[in-house]
């Protein structure tokens, strides 16, 4: 049978279409040291670039991000037999604020509410034995709203600049019932001296933003009031030159390297290097009188954290 040649040497045009043409003219001339570089012409052939504008890679991890957790879930409750769409109806009004979403097993999940219920799961040992938790530095409150919905905790102190306490009340005011909400208190971050005593201390990626005084500070103020303390926090700084970002404000860039607990350079793509990193964070960041209970590798974008537990 004959075919029609789809590239006719004499046309210069395919019989396909505009947009195999395109891809044609891109492929006329190639380097192989370099065809695969990112923006390449190796782009146009590949499922997508390395780097995308859309929302894909995104919801992607987020996807895989929810199959892991229903593995964890199913490993802690043999017994209990619950998966995330067991708990996702009982953390109400979490789309409040309009974030992206994925669609899982029926239900509307946004990245914050993965990531609050990775830090209830890997918590839960510490959470049994726990009524009152303390968290330093909310942002908005999602890890609050997560834990009140699930747990029996009897009171709930957040700790937090002005500003933020005032997105964190208005929020947390929303999703929360009348009896959730009462149980928390709102301290701004001046005052939190005056805290009393509390069974588990949280800090979720922020004490790597404080200047290194005030992280040891609040370390002080930890092993002084709690008896359990959980940090989610990135292990170090890394060069804008490891993702191929473009810094556009030099000073808070400068800035940003000098804050935190760890100061030193991670090589976020090796191995090696974040375990050697791991070592150094459980040192940094172990409250005195404290030891390691537990330590997990953070998923996907959040591999360069370490979700680690101490006890007193």
């Amino acid at each position: 049978m004959t075919q029609t040649n789809p590239f006719p040497s004499d046309k210069g045009k395919s019989n396909i279409s505009p947009l195999w043409d395109s891809v044609k003219e891109l492929y006329n001339s190639f380097d192989l040291n370099t065809f695969r570089l990112i923006g390449g012409i190796n782009d146009r052939l590949g499922i997508w670039s390395a780097r995308d504008s859309s929302t894909r890679y995104y919801k992607s991890l987020m996807y895989e991000f929810a199959l892991y957790l229903n593995e964890i879930f199913e490993k802690q409750s043999i017994h209990e037999g619950f998966k995330i769409e067991d708990l996702l109806p009982k953390i109400q009004c979490q789309n409040l604020g309009s974030p992206p979403t994925i669609r899982f097993e029926g239900f509307d999940v946004s990245l914050d509410y993965l990531l609050g219920l990775e830090e209830y799961a890997f918590c839960r040992d510490a959470l049994d034995k726990s009524v009152s938790v303390c968290e330093i530095g909310a942002g908005f409150g999602r890890t609050c709203h997560t834990l009140l919905s699930l747990t029996d905790v009897e009171s709930y102190t957040i700790i937090d600049l002005p500003e933020l306490l005032a997105l964190s009340k208005a929020y947390l005011y929303q999703v929360l019932n009348e009896k959730e909400f009462k149980k928390i208190t709102f301290l701004s971050a001046d005052n939190c001296k005056s805290v009393g005593e509390f069974d588990l201390a949280i800090n979720i990626d922020s004490l790597q933003e404080m200047p290194n005084e005030v992280g040891k500070a609040y370390l002080d103020l930890i092993a002084d009031k709690a008896r359990y303390f959980f940090t989610k926090n990135v292990m170090g700084k890394y060069s804008p030159s490891d993702i191929d970002l473009e810094i556009t404000n030099q000073s808070q860039f400068e800035s940003a390297m000098q804050m935190g607990l760890m100061t030193d350079k991670l090589n976020l793509f090796d191995t090696v290097s974040r375990a050697e990193a791991v070592k150094i964070y459980h040192q940094k960041f172990c409250p005195s009188g404290f030891s390691l209970f537990k330590t997990q590798r953070g998923f996907g974008q959040y591999f360069s954290y370490e979700l680690s537990m101490f006890e007193k």
